[in-house]
């Protein structure tokens, strides 16, 4: 597997969690169907980051990431950091 874009690091990409993501509203009807979420979070940074954490989970693996639980200016967030022995070890990057 060749994947460069592996770089996961909550405490670097958080600050860009607020940003809003513009998103075709037929595409965003479409979302909020398949997936039964709130039509409000897809518009956030945060909404996306998390998903593409979690597609990586469900094809490389959950041992993939290193997941701790931690509380920012009294808000939870999931913290993920790239697990660099699975990488090494399975040559992905």
């Amino acid at each position: 597997m060749d994947i460069n874009n592996l770089d996961i690091d909550t405490m670097r990409d958080m600050e860009k969690f607020d940003d809003n993501i513009m998103i075709d509203d037929g595409f965003k009807n479409d979302i909020v169907k398949i997936f039964r979420i709130r039509k409000n979070i897809l518009d956030t940074y945060e909404f996306w980051y998390y998903s593409l954490i979690q597609m990586y989970k469900h094809i490389l693996g959950t041992d993939l990431f290193i997941f701790k639980r931690i509380k920012i200016n009294n808000k939870h967030h999931n913290k993920y950091i790239t697990n660099q022995d699975i990488l090494i070890k399975y040559k992905i990057k």
